[in-house]
């Protein structure tokens, strides 16, 4: 027997037909292989077979991506007609993945846009590090806060190449004016080192930048205007450069305009105006700040004990560890052994939104994680019941010659248009809410809207949900399609596959609704928290409140006259019609109040390395009578505490338990150099407007007359609405101070609203997503027992036909998906204790494990449930056996 040896290299040759698609290569490999042995056999020598080899391997490089695009084009025209077959399970399944990928992608969005968005505008963004203490390091790169001598120290000490800059904390709100102006215009306004502008590689478009400031030279009163400054007030003047403008009444001379796409560090609040650090002082900014027996009426940069300044270096990240151990260095021979400091990436700069949003965000994703995993149960549900009904058209097709590859092939490509079109849908629904969102957020935290545009990151994110989409609700579906019994499926049109795939069905539905219990207790638990902070005892009484926000310090008065002033202004509106009482105070009721440490408590001496720290605020008399606080023991402040009087001070409750447990806090003393301060008062705890779920802090409230402290606020009680007062309130300060600068004027509840309007947001967009989660498990339910009722009509049939009462049916039908319901509790009761837990600090006055919000979320979950399943439980006892039994 003649053994026939293989044309010469068709192993190799047939191997490479491998990069062609498998239909392509069952119909014209033979062929092709034999070709080429024939041209490699008739080859004249080496070199010749070479560029055959090469025409080979090059023509298959070339042709395999054609016909892997046809059959791709083709499977996806063929996936386009089957669709268009089913106009409405199409748009179902587009509207719900849509939903479910919308919701992931906008709050993606977002999230990007606070925490993967740097400060593009700079170049280099990741050698900026904020030089942080250590016990504030886990807040993150806005932490913490040094002082000016400490910021000098750093500066000197920083090794050859490193740059340090420092910056105030916060962006004030000042008043400028220019030579031919009359009125003055806010403007928002942040001291600077002269570091600043090189370090973040921001080259003035006109002029110069800040002079040098080192070791605290006796500065010019100098200032550089953002681009965006220059173009809104000054009309893009060329002449800009050299012109005076007055910033909170003192003159300054414009040197500079920053870079057309620089507006700050602030991602969502660009700043108008740098002055440098010197001028903290004479701009008069008294904010973001905390001291320890500091004299804050002299300038901060050169106390040590008055900490500001947030230090930012521009260090290369193969030196950070040294430049790390420099600064610790230094900071040690400064400020003891046991001080520290740590570098953290600055790349994404200061964000309002970030401290303010970035735990709800989080939350919110995970619970739109959880609504597209209901989604693609929903969708896998949907597609599994399709490909059920087709079983008998894939038997056909098998029976006809197709592989069950191409079948596979052919049932994902409709799932991946579906995918795709959702996708689409998807991102629309993201561009949308994404900046509606931020619009929202913007308002809840007074500053500009955050950019949250649909960039490469996100767009890589809706891909990449839509390939899990994919891999969770198509394949299954369709390597399940395809395991049939050719002749079952042609004897019984897929019956025998009915039972298995029931089960699959079942189970999808128990996971929706294990998801759904998670959501809507969520939901729950956030509308109890909410409705908890808006009843929340503040401590005061904010009905008919008036908060007026001034700066005496630029009224023109004489700091001597000042205390003139705040009595002329106290009775001129005291004595305005509808107003009950006034008073001034350091900081007003939506803010946590100054923050000073190492008090001296008499009778508790210090404990090793403590540091007593107490809210401090400074009013005038009748405060506690003006904004509603219950004094408890002792007496209030009054006009007896002058300056000539021994200084007192009221403290809160909450300091007076915890520094003088056995209620002994009257008549004690305090201080921060001595124990000068007796203690005449304790008054109710009450909480901060703008963080009512904060716990209460030690406070101490001293008097006007004792202080050298220049007053902010001023509240006013009136008697009817104070929003119909305020003009009679403005108009009495007007008479009183006339060139006193009123900042803002809002009443206590617009303030208490304001205080609110993240948690606010934050409910209404849980609430929207737990009713979403509940419609998709009870669309779910309703499907799932629709298919289950259309299946058995002959089973009903044949029961009612031997005496099978309608209610029986319907009772049997209504026990299944009660079944399901029970199930799916059961599944995603340890899900909610697991989800409570780690969303604990984002409820108020609620546990996170509360039984009564999970079984009022298990109530509406059944009772959804139980809704949409009535209506196929209706079918299924409204059937008629005769006509049930003739299509049998």
């Amino acid at each position: 027997m003649t053994r026939h040896r293989p044309p010469p290299g068709s192993r190799a040759f047939r191997a490479l037909l491998a990069l062609y698609p498998a239909a392509f290569r069952d119909e014209y490999r033979r062929e092709m292989t034999l070709v080429f042995a024939d041209r490699y056999r008739d080859a004249d020598g080496a070199a010749e077979r070479a560029r055959l080899w090469f025409e080979a391997v090059t023509g298959l490089l070339m042709e395999a991506p054609k016909e892997h695009g046809r059959m791709i084009a083709r499977d996806l025209r063929y996936a386009w007609h089957s669709l268009r077959r089913q106009p409405m399970l199409t748009a179902t399944i587009v509207i719900v993945l849509g939903f479910g990928l919308g919701a992931n992608t906008a709050i993606f969005s977002l999230l990007n846009a606070m925490t993967a968005r740097t400060l593009g505008s700079i170049p280099h963004p990741d050698e900026l590090v904020a030089v942080n203490t250590r016990e504030y390091a886990l807040g993150g790169p806005e932490g913490s806060r040094l002082s000016g001598p400490m910021f000098e120290h750093l500066r000197d000490a920083a090794p050859a190449g490193v740059r340090v800059a420092a910056m105030s904390r916060g962006i004030a709100h000042v008043y400028t004016r220019t030579a031919d102006e009359r009125e003055t215009t806010p403007a928002s306004l942040q001291l600077v080192s002269s570091d600043f502008f090189s370090l973040v590689g921001a080259a003035p478009a006109l002029g110069r930048s800040l002079p040098d400031d080192r070791h605290n030279q006796a500065p010019d009163a100098v200032a550089v205007i953002s681009y965006g400054y220059w173009q809104r007030r000054f009309g893009g003047a060329a002449d800009v450069v050299g012109r005076v403008m007055t910033i909170n009444n003192v003159a300054f001379t414009i040197v500079g305009v920053g870079p057309r796409a620089f507006t700050g560090v602030w991602l969502e609040a660009p700043v108008d105006v740098w002055v440098p650090l010197a001028m903290q002082s004479a701009v008069k900014y008294s904010q973001n700040f905390s001291a320890d027996g500091a004299d804050l009426g002299r300038p901060w940069l050169t106390q040590p004990n008055v900490w500001w300044l947030h230090v930012v270096a521009r260090v290369p990240s193969s030196r950070s560890a040294v430049v790390a151990g420099v600064f610790n260095a230094t900071r040690s021979s400064t400020a003891g052994a046991d001080a520290g400091l740590v570098l953290q990436p600055f790349s994404h700069g200061f964000s309002q939104f970030r401290q303010r949003f970035m735990l709800p965000l989080q939350a919110l994703f995970v619970m739109t994680a959880l609504v597209l995993l209901i989604a693609c149960a929903n969708v896998a549900n949907l597609l599994l019941s399709r490909a059920i009904a087709r079983q008998r058209e894939i038997g056909v097709r098998l029976a006809l010659g197709a592989g069950r590859s191409d079948l596979l092939r052919l049932l994902l490509a409709e799932s991946a248009l579906l995918i795709a079109f959702a996708t689409i849908a998807a991102l629309a629904l993201a561009h949308w809410t994404s900046g509606a969102l931020a619009r929202a957020a913007a308002a809840t935290a007074d500053a500009a809207p955050l950019a949250a545009p649909i960039d490469w990151r996100v767009l890589g994110f809706a891909a990449l949900s839509a390939c899990l989409s994919m891999l969770l609700c198509g394949v299954f579906p369709a390597w399940r399609a395809t395991r049939v019994n050719v002749l079952a499926a042609l004897r019984s049109g897929g019956r025998g596959a009915t039972i298995r795939s029931s089960r699959i069905a079942r189970a999808l539905v128990v996971a929706q609704i294990a998801l759904s219990l998670v959501l809507v207790t969520g939901t729950g638990l956030f509308v109890r928290s909410f409705h908890n902070l808006q009843y929340a005892d503040l401590g005061i009484d904010a009905s008919h409140l008036l908060s007026v926000r001034i700066d005496p310090r630029l009224s023109g008065e004489e700091p001597s006259r000042l205390p003139a002033m705040y009595a002329r202004v106290i009775d001129a509106v005291s004595a305005a019609p509808g107003v009950r009482a006034a008073s001034f105070a350091m900081c007003g009721l939506d803010s946590s109040c100054a923050t000073q440490g190492s008090y001296a408590v008499e009778g508790r001496p210090p404990r090793k390395g403590e540091s007593v720290d107490f809210r401090v605020n400074v009013v005038s008399p009748a405060y506690f009578s003006t904004v509603g606080m219950p004094i408890v023991a002792g007496r209030a402040l009054d006009a007896h505490d002058t300056a000539t009087a021994p200084r007192v001070a009221v403290v809160n409750k909450t300091l007076a338990e915890t520094y003088f447990p056995n209620g002994a806090a009257i008549g004690r003393r305090v201080g921060l150099d001595a124990l000068d301060t007796e203690i005449i008062g304790v008054v109710e705890d009450a909480r901060a407007l703008n963080n009512i779920a904060g716990l209460p802090a030690p406070a101490i409230f001293m008097a006007l007359a004792q202080q050298p402290i220049v007053p902010r606020s001023l509240t006013v009680r009136t008697v009817g609405d104070p929003g119909l007062s305020a003009e009679t309130v403005r108009m009495a300060i007007g008479a009183a101070a006339p060139l006193l600068p009123i900042e803002s004027m809002t009443t206590v509840d617009e303030q208490l609203a304001r205080g609110l309007s993240r948690d606010r947001l934050a409910t209404l967009l849980t609430t929207g997503l737990g009713v979403l989660a509940l419609g998709l498990a009870g669309f779910g339910l309703f499907g799932v027992i629709s298919y289950a009722v259309s299946r058995r009509t002959s089973e009903f049939g044949v029961r009612m036909a031997l005496g099978a009462s309608p209610a029986s049916i319907l009772r049997q039908v209504m026990r299944e998906a009660l079944a399901l319901i029970v199930v799916g509790a059961v599944v995603g009761a340890p899900l909610v204790w697991i989800a409570g837990r780690a969303a604990s600090t984002l409820f108020f006055g609620v546990s996170p494990h509360d039984w009564i919000t999970m079984m009022a979320a298990l109530f509406v979950l059944s009772l959804a449930g139980i809704a949409c399943s009535l209506r196929p439980a209706w079918r299924a006892a409204s059937i008629d056996p005769v006509i049930a039994l003739r299509q049998e």
